[in-house]
């Protein structure tokens, strides 16, 4: 009976670890080079063969050869990053993103907004729905304002 509980505990615990496995990001660790130098770092992303880091001391992004890591950094490493298809320009790509996706937006926030102005009249019958439809308008065009100065913002930030 003791051994069948210890086998549902080691499954149970297997089990565990291959849902959480690479999931606990950003990793703040210590790596080690093979001649035995060590820094803390902040680990980002893997690739096939180097690994992309930020280290704490001056916040400087580096990527280092897995080879030339201690054996525990590689299995560091290798614990954190279960899928080894990350692009070391995985940071300006999720920037990229991001604009795009608030390019995205605005397209939405027009669009929709040329449905409301052409739209309202037919739609509305009182003067209580010409009312909602013009602030739904303004809401709309708020909205554009907004996404528009964030993109912006965002934009100049990148640019420092």
């Amino acid at each position: 009976m003791k051994s069948f509980l210890f086998l549902i505990l080691i499954l149970g615990s297997g089990f565990w670890c291959y849902e959480n496995y690479g999931q606990n990001l950003p990793v703040h660790t210590t790596l080690s080079h093979t001649d035995g130098r060590s820094m803390e770092v902040v680990l980002l992303s893997r690739g096939q063969s180097q690994v992309t880091f930020k280290r704490q001391s001056d916040g400087k992004r580096s990527t280092c050869e897995i080879g030339n890591l201690s054996l525990l950094s590689k299995c560091k490493v290798y614990w954190y990053f279960k899928v080894s298809e990350v692009s070391e320009v995985s940071e300006v790509s999720v920037k990229d993103l991001h604009i795009s996706g608030m390019h995205k937006v605005l397209v939405d926030l027009h669009e929709e907004w040329r449905l409301l102005k052409e739209y309202r009249l037919p739609a509305a019958e009182t003067k209580a729905q010409r009312r909602t439809v013009s602030n739904d308008i303004e809401a709309i065009k708020l909205k554009i304002r907004k996404t528009e100065l964030k993109l912006a913002e965002h934009q100049s930030f990148l640019q420092r």
